[in-house]
């Protein structure tokens, strides 16, 4: 793919699930959208290709969420997991908003299993990260903003209708 003298709005480094999202955003918001990814195709994801679960906060169990977890108890294992290193402000949007992810993905193609057992998701990462680049190149396609066709995920040597995997 020969990007030489491409003009982009955003540039996003890494094609694991955060930077798939963002770029995903900044699209449907109108931005000519790069993505560089390195990784070998077999190995394109992230660390988000070894994660087990997705964590959102939620009440009550769902059809892919078990048992509850509340904000308090996100919060909590973000404060440990940082060992105390949190911004409070910061973890508080990200928990309160959290319940937001799985619908958001759902929307844009990313397909999810129940979790095994814990709270959370269990992703199936490569079809939710081939889905999301799908809806990126989609949105390139039907002109959801100033860019053209090219605005396609391109680094790694990604191909027009081949998903990211």
């Amino acid at each position: 793919m020969n990007n030489a003298g491409a003009q982009y709005d955003v540039l996003v480094i890494g094609g694991g699930n955060a930077g798939l999202c963002a770029a995903v955003t900044a699209r449907e918001l109108g931005a000519r959208v790069l993505v560089l990814e390195c990784a070998p195709r077999a190995l394109r994801g992230g660390n988000s290709r070894h994660t087990r679960n997705l964590r959102c906060a939620h009440a009550a169990p769902t059809q892919l969420l078990t048992d509850a977890y509340p904000e308090e108890e996100l919060l909590a294992d973000l404060e440990r997991a940082n060992e105390g290193e949190t911004d409070e402000a910061l973890a508080r949007l990200v928990a309160a908003r959290s319940a937001e992810c799985v619908p958001w993905m759902a929307a844009r193609g990313a397909r999810f299993q129940a979790a095994l057992r814990g709270t959370g998701l269990r992703v199936i990462e490569q079809r939710a990260h081939a889905a999301l680049g799908e809806h990126l190149r989609d949105a390139a396609a039907h002109g959801a903003g100033a860019g053209d066709a090219g605005d396609e995920v391109a680094a790694g040597g990604i191909e027009h209708g081949k998903g990211l995997f």
